[in-house]
Parts: C-alpha cells; sequence; structure tokens
C-alpha cells in the first residue's frame, strides 16, 4: 500500500515515465505482500502458539503430587508466551508509544479508563482483605456494592476505546492483539502469591 496509501494513483499521473508507473506497482505489490504476510504471521502465532505450548509441554509437571509444589498450572504459562510473542512481533509497546496512527485522544481516555480499573482492583484484592479485613469476596455485596459494576463498565468501555484508538495500526487484528495482550496480563496475576 506505499507511495501515498490504497487508492494513491500519483504514479500513473500524465507524463509519468513506464519505469516509474512499473517501480510503483512493483512497491504497492511488496507492500501489499507483506502486509498480508504480516498478518498471517501474527494470526498464526496468536492462535496457534498457546496450543503449541500446552501440547509440548509435558503433562506430568502438572500433576497431582507435584501441584502443592508448583505454584502455576499450564494455562497462565500458555497466555503470558502467547502475550510475550505477539508483544514482540507486533511491537506493542512501540506502537502504543510512538506509533503516529494511534488516535491520542482516544488512547489517552483508554489508559485513563484503564487506571480507574486499576485503582478499584487494588482495593478489591488489596485495600479491603488487608487493611479493612474483609477476606471474603461474597462481603463485597454489602461493603460496597457498586464496585463490580463500574469495574464492568469501565472495562468494557476501555476496550472498545483500545480497539479505536489502535486500529488504524493493526487494522482487523486489532481485536486479537489487545486480547491475547489482555489475556496474558490478566493470567499473570496468577504469579502474585497476595493476590
Amino acid at each position: 500500500m506505499g507511495m501515498g496509501g490504497p487508492g494513491h494513483f500519483g504514479c500513473f499521473a500524465p507524463g509519468a515515465s513506464l519505469g516509474a508507473m512499473a517501480m510503483c506497482i512493483q512497491l504497492n505489490t511488496y507492500h501489499w505482500q507483506s502486509d498480508t504476510m504480516g498478518c498471517f504471521i501474527l494470526l498464526a502465532m496468536a492462535c496457534f502458539i498457546p496450543l503449541a505450548i500446552a501440547l509440548t509441554l509435558p503433562s506430568d509437571i502438572f500433576s497431582s503430587s507435584n501441584i502443592a509444589s508448583c505454584p502455576f498450572s499450564r494455562l497462565p504459562v500458555v497466555w503470558m508466551a502467547a502475550a510475550a510473542a505477539v508483544a514482540k512481533y507486533a511491537d506493542v509497546f512501540g506502537a502504543m508509544l510512538h506509533d503516529p496512527r494511534v488516535i491520542r485522544p482516544v488512547f489517552n481516555a483508554a489508559l485513563g479508563l484503564l487506571g480507574i480499573n486499576a485503582v478499584l482492583t487494588l482495593y478489591l484484592a488489596v485495600y479491603l482483605p488487608r487493611i479493612v479485613g474483609i477476606k471474603d469476596c461474597t462481603a463485597w455485596e454489602a461493603y460496597c456494592p457498586r464496585v463490580i459494576p463500574t469495574i464492568t463498565v469501565l472495562g468494557i468501555l476501555c476496550g472498545f476505546l483500545l480497539v479505536r484508538s489502535l486500529w488504524p495500526v493493526w487494522g482487523v487484528l486489532t481485536p486479537l492483539v489487545l486480547g491475547v495482550e489482555s489475556l496474558g496480563a490478566l493470567f499473570s496475576l496468577h504469579f502474585i502469591p497476595w493476590l
């Protein structure tokens, strides 16, 4: 899609040489093929890496006799590995920080909602059990009944805003990339012993 993006016909302007037209067609074909190949590779990594890791890990490592000594199961490791592979290949953090195609006001609003969700989650996971002494999560309904619905609504809105703000970077694959990254982040909490 190079040389001005899709629908750009600058190389077919009147007076353009045949060599310039041929080079423009080759560049557009090359960029289209590399973008398509990148999409297929990213899709394959996001879909098949968790499956491949789950199938290659020996099952006796996570047997019932080793579960007490092993602080993790197979699923969190698989999702964290998939999230790391997708983040490396898609350059997720570089795109979020430096890519000019990101819609910054929408992205900043999504980050604000994500921050509010993180604070509310820490309130439920750390403040209530450690400081207030409410260890049972069923008591949240009586002590703070609006926190869970607020987290849910803000999380859904944050997801939509993140997809919208990053859509120009990855296109149709944006929900897939963000889904794998969010599941990897969610399952990484499995390794924090006090949560």
